[in-house]
């Protein structure tokens, strides 16, 4: 996931998109992060048994569907689409 969010974070810096959506964008990857054991901190699906959430491996679909809009761009890896 280090690449996907690497190239996301670049393509946010690269002065290309408006203020409000460089800020909803870094709002979403930072909802959507990896724990460190690779499994997004937020998503995941409710268990029936113990009403937990079943882990979802990164990049989450999420943060695949936020790289969807950029992948016109140089660097944009297609293993990345939905």
């Amino acid at each position: 996931m280090t690449d996907l969010v690497t190239w996301l974070r670049a393509q946010l810096d690269g002065g290309q998109e408006p203020g409000t959506v460089v800020a909803a964008h870094r709002a979403i990857l930072e909802m959507h992060r990896d724990d460190g054991l690779g499994w997004c901190t937020s998503c995941g699906e409710m268990t029936l048994d113990d009403h937990d959430r079943a882990p979802v491996e990164t990049p989450c679909d999420t943060l695949r569907a936020l790289a969807s809009a950029y992948a016109g761009r140089p660097g944009y890896n297609p293993g990345w689409a939905l």
